[in-house]
Formats: C-alpha cells, structure tokens, sequence
C-alpha cells in the first residue's frame, strides 16, 4: 500500500471513529427529545425498549433494518417496505457481533462504505487524476449527511454497489457490472432505476453481446425479489404496498404534474427546520443539486448523468424531499464533480465536517435529521 493510499485509509477510519463517538457524547450531555413523540412517529425496536445510549445509534429506519434482520419478514408488515439484502447481510453478521442486530448492522455499513470509498478513490483517478480522486472521496466522508455510512442504514451497501457497477463499466466488465446492478435492486426500491443509465451505457455498446447482462442481472434480481415476497409475505408486490403506511407515500404521478409538485413543495408549504416533510435544508441540497447537474453531464458523461438524474431527481420528484438530503449521498458523480471544481476545497471540507457533526448530534438524540 503506497503513502497516499495509506494516507487515505487513515482519513477515512478517523471519521469514522469521529462519527461512532458523536452518538454517545451527544446523549450524554445533551438531552433526548421528546420519548413519547419519538416512538409515536416511529417504528422502535424491540418495542418496550427502554431510551438508553443505544438507542442513539438505531434511531428512524435502522429500527426497521434491525427488526428484519432478528424476525424477517410477515404478511402486510409496514418494515416490509424495505429490500431484503441489507437485513440479510446484518443477519449473517450477528455471528460475529456477540448475536447483536445493532453491532452486526455497524459492520456492515462501516466496511461496506471504507471499500466503496476506496472503489471511488480509484474510479475518480482513474478517468480524472490522483487530485480528483482523493478529493472525490473527502467530499463523499465529509458530506454533511455522510455519517449516514457508518451507521445501521442501507445507503453504504448501495454506494459500495453502485461505484463498483460504474467501475466495472469503465473496464468493459459487464458482467460482473450487471451482477452489481442486480444487487442494488435487493438493496432499495429506488435500486430498480439503475436500468435507466444501464440502458444508455447499452444503447452506446449496443454491438457488443456481453453487455446485455447488464440488462439481464438486474430483472432476474426484480423477480426473484418478487418471489421472494411471494413466499414469506403472500404478495409479490409486499415491497411497495406499505408505503401508504409511511409519512410520505412514493409516486410517480407527481412527474406528470411538475407544475402542482413545485407548488406542493416550495409555495404552499410551512417550512421547518428540522420537519420530515417540509424540511428547508432538504430543498437547499435539492437546488445546490441542481447546480451541478449540468456540469455532470458535460463532465462525466450521459451514463452518470443518467444515473444522477434517476438517484438524485427522481426520488425529489416522486416524493415530498423526505429524506433528500439522505438519499442524496448516493449520487457519487456529485461528490466527483465537486473535486473537479475550482473551489477552496479545505474550507469546504472542513464546514461540511462541522455541519456533519451538529447533525449527526442532532440525529441521534432523536431528531429528524434526512
């Protein structure tokens, strides 16, 4: 391993660190909030589990991923709105974490973000330079939302998925690009619009035969997932049908009605700081997105900008910016393009790591924070 690599390695275990110490300090000097609202908007796990110091490192989803993982699946169960890969992978890991859900679940995201991150180091070099590659990756560790890598939430397998498919497309491995592909849509619903930038990077290889497994792996995956939920829950469809259940129901109508969704979201709407719903830092990231959009295009290609556009667009647009700032930090060409701008990248950095932490505070004393 060479000086920079090594370097790197560091930088990336020293945030880490930074982000699984944050929780506990947090909960020890300031104040949880409010216990009885928190389990009222909230799936909480185990049920009568008492507010304690863990409880800051599984709040929100990671409750419903820890549920799955210890009881797996039922007939109509509002967890059920979650991909089956990510509570595999958690339960495989409770061998090694003394039979915990929650310590299994940090393994996992913990190594799966370390390897992607040093994936998007070598994919950012690769086409931009050792410069872009090691600031690509400082802006994926010290993005304000980042932390959410490193704790017992899905996004680090998607990202690890997702640069190891546009990896393998740069070295013409289509195979093992489509397999990534696949999997991605075990991992979040969301996971089935890689098709979208698959189909472009199949329409410019169009003569070459191997490049239809990247079509291939990722409907088999759909279908199996299908069966999957046909087994254990008695409905193909179980994934998408308690989103109805949750605080904002996905739906692609909205796309057809730009007009009614932009006044939905940015006119007649209460904002509030930290709201699930109406959330003003979730429409800041929306329109700072934005900015960059073009750029993608012209820097990075039709591919990731096709990809941009399905994982950052999209999910804005079919739902009401929850989450956003979240779902966001999956969108790696952001954060390479961001290393490819002429900026002052050390004073970014280090606002975005102080950003990082007051949030990652706030999150886990129970606050909605993406």
């Amino acid at each position: 391993m060479n000086s920079t690599l090594r370097n790197l390695v560091i930088l990336i275990l020293c945030v880490k660190l930074i982000q699984l110490a944050v929780p506990a300090v947090a909960f020890h000097v300031f104040p949880f909030q409010n216990e009885e609202i928190y389990r009222s908007d909230n799936i909480v796990y185990p049920e009568n589990e008492p507010v304690t110091w863990k409880t800051a490192y599984k709040t929100w989803d990671a409750n419903h991923y820890l549920y799955l993982a210890e009881k797996g699946y039922l007939p109509r169960g509002i967890s059920n709105r979650f991909p089956p890969l990510y509570p595999l992978l958690i339960w495989l890991a409770k061998g090694v974490a003394a039979n915990s859900a929650l310590i299994g679940g940090l393994i996992v995201s913990n190594i799966a973000s370390l390897f992607a991150f040093l994936l998007l180091y070598k994919l950012a070099r690769t086409v931009y330079g050792e410069a872009a590659g090691l600031h690509a990756v400082k802006y994926a560790i010290f993005f304000p939302t980042s932390f959410f890598f490193s704790r017992a939430y899905s996004e680090s397998l998607f990202f690890l998925l997702a640069v190891c498919c546009f990896y393998c497309l740069t070295e013409r491995k289509y195979v093992s690009g489509g397999i990534c592909a696949g999997l991605l849509t075990l991992t979040r619903t969301v996971g089935c619009l890689i098709l979208v930038p698959l189909s472009v990077c199949l329409f410019f290889e169009r003569d070459n035969k191997r490049a239809g497994s990247l079509i291939f792996f990722p409907i088999l995956a759909i279908l199996m997932q299908c069966a999957f939920f046909q087994v254990f829950t008695g409905n193909a469809f179980e994934l998408f049908m308690p989103h109805c259940m949750s605080t904002s129901a996905h739906s692609v109508k909205t796309v057809l009605h730009p007009v009614q969704w932009f006044l939905e979201n940015f006119v007649n709407i209460n904002y509030s700081w930290y709201g699930a719903t109406n959330n003003v830092f979730d429409r800041i990231a929306f329109f700072l997105f934005i900015l960059f959009f073009y750029r993608i295009l012209r820097a990075q290609g039709a591919i990731l900008f096709a990809y941009s556009f399905t994982m950052g667009f999209v999910p804005a647009m079919t739902d009401h910016f929850m989450s956003y700032t979240r779902l966001l930090i999956v969108v790696f060409p952001l954060f390479i393009q961001l290393a490819l701008g002429k900026f002052h990248h050390s004073l970014i950095l280090t606002l975005m790591l102080i950003c990082q932490i007051f949030l990652l505070a706030c999150h886990s004393l129970g606050f909605w924070v993406a």
